[in-house]
């Protein structure tokens, strides 16, 4: 691999600051011990790499050129990867479900009250309707009775997890039905 490598930032490195940083190090102290990085691979894919290396100097210290290894670290890198976006859903649906607690605890707290206005308001209304009389007050007072009760239901719909229902599709199929 190293015959064909002609321009090593562009050929290798994946983002050309690191060599910088690679050659600053090296130039510093010496030696640098577990850098990690994005390198191509021969066939241009990329690749995590961790690299150990030390500077090689003349007799009047200059850095004549570096030594080290290079580790593929590809898959410990897709695990880690795949550990923390476990971790995230995991704390995204705790979230959710603490969300969804509260709300339940909220719509108890509210629809217990909620439920003796309402009946309150009936007996008042059939008070009023044995004697002949109405009143536009209670009618509002319904109204708001029946509107918390709703948004406490949408408080609740909200907080549950969406099921979804995931299908195979001809993409082909939904293009020519889109356009």
């Amino acid at each position: 691999m190293v015959a064909s490598i002609s321009n090593i930032v562009q050929q290798f490195y994946v983002e050309p600051t690191t060599r910088l940083a690679l050659i600053r190090s090296l130039k510093e102290t010496g030696v640098v011990l577990g850098l990690v990085y994005k390198a191509y691979r021969k066939d241009g894919s990329i690749i995590w790499v961790t690299e150990n290396a030390r500077g090689v100097r003349d007799t009047n210290g200059v850095l004549l050129f570096f030594e080290g290894f290079i580790e593929d670290i590809t898959e410990r890198k897709q695990a880690e990867e795949a550990l923390w976006e476990s971790k995230h859903l995991f704390y995204q649906s705790e979230k959710l479900a603490f969300t969804g607690r509260v709300a339940a605890n909220i719509a108890h707290e509210v629809r217990n009250p909620l439920a003796n206005v309402f009946m309150s308001v009936q007996q008042i209304k059939k008070t009023l309707n044995s004697k002949g009389l109405e009143s536009k007050h209670i009618e509002i007072i319904e109204r708001n009775v029946d509107r918390i009760n709703f948004l406490v239901t949408e408080l609740l719909n909200s907080a549950r997890p969406v099921k979804l229902n995931p299908q195979t599709h001809n993409i082909h199929n939904l293009l020519e039905e889109v356009l």
